[in-house]
């Protein structure tokens, strides 16, 4: 087995899942095989690791939650920013800027997020039956 080819199980079942979803699209495969191609690869690839996006630090996600229980940044900082009470002045205040700048960056993405959410999306129907109600030989 070679590594570009992956283990036989895995090509078994994408063959499995590409028969299925030629089954299930067969009707948009026809009218733009290319694109569906395209959109498919595009949704496989942002459904598998690794996703998009920085893997959250655990500091900041802390500092997040101490804000929701009403926690004050002055309290927040020693326990969410490693050696802060040795720090000079100058780079705790930096450090203290970065932590709440990271906060809201994450609170504004989020919130983008959460918009792009609520518009509609528009999925493809899969046909169930073949030409007039009768099931699909090849499905």
């Amino acid at each position: 087995m070679s590594d570009s080819q992956g283990p036989p199980d895995q090509a078994r079942a994408v063959r499995r899942f590409a028969a299925g979803l030629r089954c299930a699209f067969a009707q948009e495969i026809a009218k733009d095989a290319r694109r569906f191609k395209k959109l498919a690869v595009y949704h496989l690839k942002r459904s598998l690791p690794p996703l998009p996006g920085r893997p959250p630090k655990e500091s900041l996600t802390r500092a997040i939650e101490l804000r929701k229980e009403g926690m004050d940044w002055r309290q927040i900082y020693p326990l969410c920013i490693p050696g802060h009470s040795g720090m000079p002045a100058a780079v705790r205040r930096q450090a203290e800027t970065n932590l709440r700048g990271a906060s809201r960056s994450r609170r504004n993405a989020a919130k983008r997020r959460r918009g792009e959410r609520a518009e509609p999306r528009q999925q493809p129907t899969a046909p169930k039956e073949g030409p007039e109600g009768t099931p699909s030989p090849t499905c």
